[in-house]
C-alpha cells in the first residue's frame, strides 16, 4: 500500500512539475532563476530570446553567462536581499532595452532557495512611443503652419483686393 501511495505521489508531483514547466515556457515575460550556488536553474525561451542566450546552454551554468549587470542584480538579490522592481536598463551594448525585476525565492518554511529575474523587452514599446511622439510633433507643426498661413492670408487678401480695385480708382 505504501508503494502504491508513493507511486501516486510521484505521478502527482510529476504532473505538477510539468504544469509549472508549461507555464514558465509559455510566459510572455522572460524568467531566469538561480539556486543558492548561483547556478541558473530556469531560463525560459523568452528570457533566452531577449538576452540572446542559448536556453540549453544557460541552464546549469554560472549566472555570469547573463549580460551585465543582470548577473550582479541576481547575486545582490540572492545574497543581500536587494530586490528591484520594474527597473529599465539597456543591455548588450545598448541594443536591447529591458525592464527587470528581481525577487528572492523562499521555501514554504521561509528558507532561502534562490533568486528570480523577470525580464520584459521594452524595445518595441519604446519605438512605438517614439513614433507616437513624432506624429504628435508633426501635428503641432502642421497646426503652426496652418495658423501662419492664415495670418499671412488676411493681409494678402486685403492687398489683392486693393490691387484689383486700384485700376478702377485710377480711372475715376
Amino acid at each position: 500500500a505504501a508503494g502504491a501511495r508513493q507511486t501516486e505521489l510521484h505521478r502527482e508531483l510529476e504532473a505538477r512539475n510539468n504544469y509549472i514547466d508549461q507555464v514558465l515556457w509559455t510566459m510572455e515575460s522572460g524568467i531566469v532563476t538561480i539556486n543558492l550556488d548561483a547556478k541558473i536553474c530556469v531560463c525560459n525561451p523568452n528570457a533566452a530570446r531577449v538576452l540572446r542566450l542559448k536556453q540549453e546552454g544557460a541552464i546549469g551554468r554560472d549566472l555570469r553567462v547573463l549580460p551585465s549587470p543582470l548577473g550582479d542584480y541576481l547575486y545582490s538579490c540572492l545574497t543581500y536581499g536587494e530586490e528591484r522592481n520594474h527597473e529599465e536598463i539597456a543591455v548588450l551594448g545598448g541594443q536591447v532595452l529591458i525592464r527587470v525585476s528581481t525577487r528572492r525565492l523562499l521555501a514554504p518554511q521561509g528558507t532561502l532557495m534562490g533568486a528570480m529575474l523577470l525580464v520584459e523587452d521594452t524595445t518595441a514599446e519604446r519605438a512605438l512611443t517614439e513614433e507616437r511622439r513624432k506624429a504628435e510633433r508633426n501635428e503641432v507643426h502642421g497646426q503652426m503652419v496652418a495658423r501662419f498661413a492664415h495670418e499671412q492670408k488676411n493681409p494678402l487678401d486685403t492687398i489683392h483686393t486693393f490691387a484689383a480695385l486700384l485700376p478702377t480708382r485710377m480711372e475715376a
